[in-house]
């Protein structure tokens, strides 16, 4: 099984690797990051790219990231399970910088 977050195969004319322009478009369709935060990021690893590189990548390959991690996500179910419940303390209440105290 092979990863499915890269592209099929290596885009012509680019001057970046597949790898590289691969991670941008996955960022930018998965965490909906900008592409200037995307760019900050890769010049973080010391690869430096303009921000309208990395939004031609985005329009030109979206439809491969866009459908991939489509299916990747969750579907909704009928039965819906409550990870962590918080009940409030009853014993000490504060309304309106007022305390109240219950006793006990």
């Amino acid at each position: 099984m092979g990863n499915f977050m890269h592209l099929p195969q290596a885009p012509k004319h680019h001057r970046f690797p597949v790898s590289i322009i691969s991670h941008a478009v996955w960022r930018y369709h998965r965490f909906n990051d900008s592409y200037r935060d995307i760019k900050e990021e890769l010049a973080y690893r010391n690869i430096i790219i303009s921000h309208e590189a990395i939004r031609s990548w985005c329009n030109k390959f979206a439809s491969h990231f866009k459908d991939v991690i489509r299916k990747r996500e969750r579907k909704p179910k009928d039965k819906w399970h409550l990870d962590e419940m918080r009940w409030p303390n009853l014993s000490r209440l504060k309304i309106r910088n007022y305390e109240i105290q219950f006793a006990a």
